[in-house]
């Protein structure tokens, strides 16, 4: 080989070098998960899910079909897609029941920071077992970790949208980004813990209808709702400060138009941002902001 390596640097041969990669892990194809109870995602894969349709053996990847009944998705240092205990993987998540719900949940402790990616939601309305609520995201209190949910598409429920901060001890984020369109039939609240530090956010990068409404409540870590394009209100936007601030900002690439009124919860209350970028009138509210309860600066 030393020969021939010598030869081919003398006579100008052209020499190619090739990176060599590590194989990346694999598992079965994707399949459907079908739920036929509410259960935990992969809460009996360890990390080798046999699928077959039951979500407690799901692994990272496969869809989802609620059929009525309520999907937790948590680190509860048991459950495992293959991607380990605190990183979670989902296709997309249907629901052909209408009554179905998806709920994400930090469980602190021995917990890591959690990661749940999904590539799309579109549930029922929460009512089979889950209060109306069609897909929450939640930590809890003395909660030591982030909570960082990513939807790479659409959600959309016909339920409630909840995403809470409970954490009262160390200050750990809550934050959910969705890459499509959000379409909420139900209220929308977004919480921010107790303790500073303790924040709540929601980034939507296309549309937004919350038909409901939606409350922005500060609490003591501060709640930060920031939309992209075109956004309803629906009953309307109302901003309780707390002592960690409610804020509100609209920061398209292109004009937007914000449909629904934008109230304080009390006068002051409330700090609309806003951050477009759109050469000429970046954001247009068509309807009254403030006339309910003055917001704050």
């Amino acid at each position: 080989m030393k020969s021939n390596l010598k030869k081919a640097l003398l006579t100008g041969t052209a020499l190619v070098a090739t990176a060599y990669f590590a194989p990346a892990k694999v598992h079965a194809a994707v399949v459907l998960e079908t739920l036929t109870a509410s259960q935990i995602w992969a809460e009996n894969s360890a990390g080798a899910g046999t699928q077959g349709g039951d979500v407690t053996q799901a692994v990272n990847g496969d869809t989802v079909d609620l059929a009525g009944f309520t999907l937790s998705v948590t680190n509860d240092q048991v459950a495992n897609d293959n991607e380990g205990l605190d990183t979670f993987t989902l296709g997309a998540v249907s629901d052909s029941g209408g009554t179905g719900a998806v709920n994400i949940l930090q469980t602190g402790g021995a917990a890591g920071p959690l990661l749940v990616t999904l590539d799309g939601v579109n549930s029922g309305d929460g009512t089979f077992d889950n209060g109306g609520i069609g897909f929450s995201v939640t930590n809890t209190a003395g909660g030591t970790n982030t909570t960082d949910v990513v939807i790479t598409n659409n959600l959309i429920t016909a339920g409630a949208l909840s995403i809470v901060n409970v954490d009262d001890t160390t200050g750990s984020a809550v934050t959910t980004s969705v890459g499509g369109n959000v379409n909420i039939s139900g209220a929308t609240t977004v919480t921010g813990g107790a303790i500073a530090g303790a924040t709540t956010a929601l980034n939507v990068t296309g549309t937004s209808t919350f038909t409901g409404g939606l409350a922005v409540n500060g609490g003591t870590g501060g709640a930060t709702v920031t939309l992209g394009d075109a956004t309803d209100f629906g009953t309307g936007a109302v901003l309780a400060d707390g002592t960690g601030g409610a804020n509100l900002v609209f920061n398209g690439a292109a004009a937007q138009t914000v449909t629904g009124t934008i109230d304080g919860f009390a006068a002051g209350q409330g700090t609309i941002i806003v951050s477009n970028t759109a050469v000429g009138p970046g954001v247009t509210f068509s309807n009254a902001v403030g006339a309910g309860a003055a917001l704050g600066t």
